[in-house]
């Protein structure tokens, strides 16, 4: 995705309206979670520049300072940059499969927020599997008592 790309998805993230699971939830709360569903976008994308990707978190700073909620819209841009690079685990959010899953049955083939395809159920299977693959290594790494860090 070309810079000018990712910059319109970040804009179209921010712009999206409600969703149906979004009924009773508060504009600011919904703002709040399209800043972060926007910084994920950015964090994730491989294609821009790292400084591409720093223009684009500056601009998602402003527009949490202007948000209802602004220290929270930061808090949660920190988050996902912590998260991203492995600082602290990644806060509390619907796992991939269960989010997919739930599109899935709304009918929807693509995210209405961060406007990714959604994963069909072959590759919600595999995606399962390398998350229990991966939880029996970690679990094997704690019994025996190494680490990798």
């Amino acid at each position: 995705m070309a810079a000018g790309d990712l910059r319109d998805a970040v804009a179209a993230i921010l712009g999206s309206g409600p969703t149906a699971e979004d009924v009773g939830t508060p504009e600011s709360i919904r703002e709040i979670a399209r800043i972060r569903s926007a910084t994920v976008r950015v964090l994730e994308d491989d294609v821009a520049s790292a400084d591409e990707k720093t223009a684009l978190i500056r601009r998602l700073f402003t527009t949490a300072n202007a948000a209802a909620l602004s220290s929270w819209a930061k808090q949660a841009i920190r988050h996902e940059i912590d998260w991203y690079f492995g600082r602290e685990p990644r806060p509390h959010v619907p796992t991939a499969v269960s989010a997919a899953r739930r599109l899935r049955r709304a009918g929807y083939k693509q995210c209405p927020t961060c406007l990714i395809d959604v994963m069909d159920e072959i590759q919600l299977r595999a995606f399962e599997e390398a998350d229990r693959s991966w939880l029996a290594e970690e679990a094997a790494h704690d019994q025996a008592g190494t680490s990798d860090g």
